[in-house]
């Protein structure tokens, strides 16, 4: 079995990985570099290097699109999820592989914004047979660290901050760092 692994260097990320290797799941790395963040980009090719059979780097080319979002309190590019699913199902037809691999978490009780990814997935009239892959979507932060630790996963060498390098210590992202014992 093979996937396309979006790939941001995070701890869901990372663990996603570890969960689907030991699965037997042979993993392709596809990092977006839309941050401009080099640690970000380090935690992505040792996500890879550990977990995966290749790895690729995608250069966004427009920094100016990445905003501040106030009510997240982080720096972040609008709809970059969507942007990526849609970059690991190009290159999973290129490859010739169905499934694409995220980190993704369920973020609310409602379970539509998995149908929308999938939805927009299979919105190819060429290309339809792209599956989502989501190890984690039902888990909260703290199961994706237990299973982490679980498996052996350094979490201490991932990256989480959209903010800084190195990390800001006060973002949404940080926070949950520090609440689960993981080094800033």
């Amino acid at each position: 079995m093979r996937a396309v692994l979006m790939n941001s260097g995070g701890i869901d990320s990372r663990v996603s990985a570890a969960v689907l290797r030991s699965q037997g799941w042979e993993l392709h790395s596809v990092y977006n570099d839309w941050s401009g963040i080099e640690a970000q980009e380090r935690a992505a090719e040792a996500t890879a290097a550990t977990y995966c059979v290749d790895h690729e780097v995608l250069r966004w080319t427009s920094p100016e699109w990445v905003i501040w979002d106030e009510k997240l309190g982080k720096r972040c590019l609008p709809h970059a999820t969507f942007h990526t699913a849609m970059m690991g199902a190009i290159r999973a037809v290129s490859l010739e592989i169905d499934w694409i691999a995220s980190g993704a978490r369920r973020e609310s009780a409602d379970d539509s914004f998995r149908q929308a990814f999938q939805d927009l997935l299979n919105s190819s009239k060429y290309y339809p047979d792209k599956v989502l892959l989501l190890p984690l979507w039902e888990l909260h932060p703290s199961e994706v660290t237990f299973v982490g630790r679980t498996h052996g996963v350094d979490l201490d060498s991932t990256w989480s901050c959209p903010n800084a390098d190195p990390h800001c210590g006060v973002c949404q992202s940080c926070l949950r760092r520090v609440r689960e014992g993981i080094s800033l």
